[in-house]
């Protein structure tokens, strides 16, 4: 397994390094044996993914790619995850009855004998630097209540200063809470700057997350299970909907001034950091707030549209809610153009990825299964269609 170990140094503080891999030990077999144990007695395990952005975004489909691949060894999968969500608004319970220690605890049976929670957060820093004590507070409050259950670190993907980091911090809580890490950058590290695998430096696309989940179940099931856990060419998915379910609010206007019933705007908006945004709306105003996962205000931005009437945006670091203005003065004469306002992630097609080739240059260690009716752009036949030849392995359908 590939579990992260400290390394022994020449110094006395050596032994500490050994007492800690050994509680690195116990736990990696203990969750090979929990596996296990489940496996042979049939009994249903539950598996919590707690997580933010990089584990359940708009356009990743990773919680499904985790479903389905945890339930061939009969395992069921809870979500835990939140776009925006930080070690310290998950153990603040901010996201309610979706995400949270509360949402976890309150997901896990018993006293937690049949679960693993993992746990990788850390990409949104509260700008208090007490990331760290907020993991170890957030961690300490789910072992307390679940005493039974086992955790796993992951450190997040990140971008490459912050990996560095967060390998560093979670290896440290690791060594607090006698818990094992690992590091999904190694599974990225590779694909970090390849637009067919991630969205953007930090966010794995549809490909790069099934990479990461082939490659952490890979790293913890034992060899009885991993044979169950094949990995299928997958058919290619659609684009997520990429246009909002909006709220034009009549009096509404994101300044300083005081809101007036000859104004417009369109209610707070929940986006995601680095994606690319458009709006168009027919309206004179053209400012965009932006603000954190708590609305704290981070900027505004004056912008211009371009030919065909849209704004273009590219969504911030650490925004996770935009308001946008429609109209500063006259809204009824914008109300009489009956308009119904547009926003739009602008999403770019990605090219169909077999299961061999998004795994390319890491160690997976779970069996391959052709699908033999995918054609090479990954799309099952249509109605009538017929097998015409064969492209690099994959059936061409006409």
């Amino acid at each position: 397994m590939g579990l992260t170990k400290l390394v022994r140094g020449t110094s006395t503080a050596g032994d500490i390094f050994d007492n800690v891999n050994g509680l690195i030990d116990l736990a990696e077999t203990s969750i090979q044996q929990r596996f296990l144990n489940h496996f042979a007695n049939r009994d249903k395990m539950t598996y919590i993914v707690s997580g933010d952005s990089t584990r359940d975004n708009a356009s990743n489909y990773m919680i499904s790619y985790y479903t389905k691949q945890l339930s061939k060894v009969n395992v069921n999968v809870i979500n835990d995850s939140r776009s925006g969500a930080s070690p310290k608004n998950w153990f603040q319970n901010l996201w309610g009855s979706v995400s949270g220690v509360q949402h976890a605890i309150d997901s896990t049976p018993g006293t937690g004998e049949t679960t693993i929670l993992e746990y990788s957060f850390g990409l949104n820093g509260d700008g208090t630097g007490t990331r760290d004590a907020d993991i170890i507070t957030g961690l300490q409050m789910y072992m307390a209540a679940k005493p039974d259950a086992l955790i796993i670190l992951v450190s997040p993907v990140g971008g490459w200063v912050d990996k560095t980091q967060t390998r560093a911090e979670y290896e440290a809580i690791a060594s607090i809470l006698g818990i094992p890490v690992l590091h999904a950058s190694y599974a990225t590290d590779a694909i970090r700057q390849n637009s067919d695998f991630m969205t953007d430096g930090t966010h794995p696309n549809q490909y790069g997350s099934m990479r990461v989940v082939n490659w952490l179940m890979s790293e913890i099931l034992p060899d009885k299970c991993r044979i169950a856990m094949d990995l299928e060419d997958a058919e290619k998915l659609p684009l997520p909907p990429n246009n909002f379910v909006i709220t034009v609010v009549n009096g509404s206007y994101y300044t300083d001034y005081v809101p007036t019933t000859t104004r417009r705007a369109l209610a707070k908006i929940d986006v995601e950091p680095n994606f690319n945004l458009r709006f168009k709306h027919m309206g004179d105003a053209n400012v965009i707030v932006y603000y954190d996962q708590n609305s704290v205000f981070i900027s505004r931005a004056v912008i211009s549209p371009d030919a065909n009437g849209y704004y273009n945006v590219v969504i911030p670091q650490g925004c996770y809610k935009v308001g946008i203005n429609i109209v500063s003065a006259d809204g009824a004469t914008w109300d009489a153009l009956g308009f119904r306002p547009i926003v739009e992630y602008v999403v770019s097609p990605i090219p169909w990825a077999s299961q061999k080739r998004l795994n390319a240059g890491i160690s997976i260690a779970l069996p391959y299964t052709v699908n033999p009716f995918l054609d090479k752009d990954g799309k099952l036949p249509g109605v009538g269609e017929k097998p015409t030849g064969v492209v690099g392995g994959q059936w061409v359908w006409s």
